[in-house]
């Protein structure tokens, strides 16, 4: 047998020297001597019930690992993956906590902080089932990606002088104690190896409601309705991330502890190099929408009452930015009665690869599990022609969205200012191309009186409105931009309203070295 073949040095190896220290004061417990290599996990901060996404596999693993536990069946494990935050650590925990038992984490930093190699923690691992297989204990392998991507061969591949498979198949079919392997990097595992596991579950990303509902569950009362909403709109925010923040926050006057759950909330997301929640961002229509104030060939309020005689549709809407797109998508959720699962072209691009084309197929998902209707704005950014592509990810993402799209039994919108760029299968594949222009002038009369009426100024006079009529290439954002501009910047008369609008009008002409255009 090749396990003969190791050197003495091999079979003598510390596994720490923490290890060693520890197991020479022997009046003290088991636990105590190995703190710093098998570490007893803290209770989990949630309940099995905040994983009704994974409900069906839920229901096969609990029975299976109780009676593992209760018949000490060996070579017992579990294989947890999804991407990074989607609480596969979480949910060991409260896998123990449901099953009344004690879960051991091996240790991937010693005393000192620094991390343990993956052939060290192997031998920490198999310390581990030595010591609690007469236990009723279950053992939990976080950050696996040391064995998974340390040697070359792939997961658990010994250094060459041991690789041997009989090895390989002896850690993962002789465990004493039930094992969770976790990773977020399901690609590095080999597929030989992936049939070893008794089960291999993925973790996903929650839809909006159910991380709204853990959000509520868990931010004990302080936030209010419209911030649960704001941070149920991000993927990011981990429930352990809630727990954390609320433990800080509920300390402080009850004053405070709103706004400073959202600074401890962004604080972490900027070190994980996440978007920040902006509390300020606009997500709702403006209260003055208004479909007058949109520029289209296609008489819209039909077109919003076929969608609804439909459960399915697939429309791009293209045109200069600020032409209403993003808006007239959110009208028709609304005029719907959907909620809208909205995603920027920035936000689903990733500089790993794959990870985009994850992304994609994450958003479609969560849009189907939550019957809401999918935007994706500035969809541009992600589906640029594939003739153009210069690397093989710029294809890959291209053709995922379209695999996608073709799946997808809902309505989805897409937004761009750029469809010129956008790959030609792609945009066969829309129902419907709907081009957004800038505003007519009986549209700039229309909506320069409905915001002259939110900032509460006088009506123009027939030379003011002559003028406004007069004006070319304004959009409905240039005068949202302008009406947010006010809170700061006060508009306190029509001229003064009027002038504004002549400066965003300049900014265009300058920028293009003339009049401003799109697609006349």
């Amino acid at each position: 047998h090749s396990e003969e073949n190791y050197s003495l040095g091999t079979k003598l190896r510390l596994i720490n020297y923490e290890f060693a220290d520890n197991m020479l004061n022997l009046e003290e417990e088991i636990t105590e001597m190995i703190k710093d290599s098998v570490r007893l996990s803290e209770k989990g901060s949630l309940s099995i019930s905040d994983y009704s996404y994974i409900k069906s596999d839920l229901e096969i693993l609990m029975p299976f690992l109780n009676k593992a536990l209760d018949n000490k069946l060996k070579g017992v494990n579990i294989l947890l993956y999804g991407l990074p935050g989607t609480g596969k650590t979480e949910l060991s925990k409260t896998i123990a906590d449901v099953l009344g038992t004690k879960l051991y984490e091996i240790s991937y930093a010693d005393s000192d902080g620094d991390p343990i190699e993956g052939e060290a923690r192997l031998r920490l691992y198999k310390t581990a089932q030595a010591l609690f297989f007469n236990s009723r204990t279950l053992l939990i392998y976080d950050e696996a990606e040391d064995i998974f991507e340390s040697y070359e061969g792939g997961f658990f591949m010994m250094p060459k002088q041991q690789s041997d498979k009989a090895w390989l198949n002896k850690v993962l079919e002789n465990n004493n104690v039930p094992t969770i392997w976790i990773t977020n990097n399901i690609s590095s595992i080999d597929n030989a190896i992936i049939r070893r596991f008794d089960m291999s579950i993925e973790l996903p990303i929650p839809s909006k409601t159910q991380r709204k509902e853990i959000i509520k569950k868990y931010s004990k009362g302080i936030l209010e309705e419209q911030t649960m909403e704001q941070l149920s709109e991000h993927e990011s925010i981990a429930p352990a991330l809630i727990s954390s923040a609320v433990k800080v926050s509920e300390h402080l006057p009850e004053a405070q502890q709103s706004k400073a759950f959202m600074q401890l909330i962004n604080n972490t997301l900027k070190a994980q190099g996440y978007e920040e929640v902006n509390a300020n961002k606009a997500a709702a229509l403006p209260s003055n929408y208004s479909l007058e104030f949109v520029n289209t060939d296609t008489n819209l309020e039909e077109l919003v009452e076929g969608i609804k005689n439909h459960s399915s549709a697939r429309v791009c809407l293209y045109g200069a930015s600020g032409t209403g797109k993003s808006a007239f998508a959110k009208h028709i959720a609304k005029s719907l009665d959907k909620s809208y699962v909205i995603k920027s072209g920035s936000s689903l691009m990733s500089k790993w690869v794959g990870e985009t084309e994850k992304n994609i197929a994450n958003a479609f998902r969560e849009a189907m599990e939550e019957e809401a209707v999918l935007i994706f704005d500035e969809v541009d950014g992600f589906l640029a022609e594939r003739g153009q592509a210069k690397v093989n990810w710029e294809v890959t993402q291209v053709n995922e969205m379209l695999v996608q799209m073709e799946k997808f039994d809902g309505i989805f919108i897409a937004t761009t200012n750029l469809i010129e760029h956008i790959d030609q299968a792609s945009l066969r594949r829309f129902d419907l191309k709907l081009e957004f222009k800038t505003l007519k002038p009986e549209q700039l009369e229309k909506i320069f009186i409905s915001y002259a009426k939110e900032l509460n100024i006088e009506a123009p006079t027939s030379l003011e409105l002559h003028e406004i009529r007069s004006m070319k290439k304004l959009s409905p954002g240039d005068f949202a931009t302008i009406s947010r501009q006010s809170k700061f910047k006060k508009i306190d008369s029509t001229a003064e309203f009027i002038k504004r609008l002549k400066e965003e009008q300049k900014l265009k002409k300058e920028k293009d070295g003339g009049s401003m255009g799109f697609i006349n």
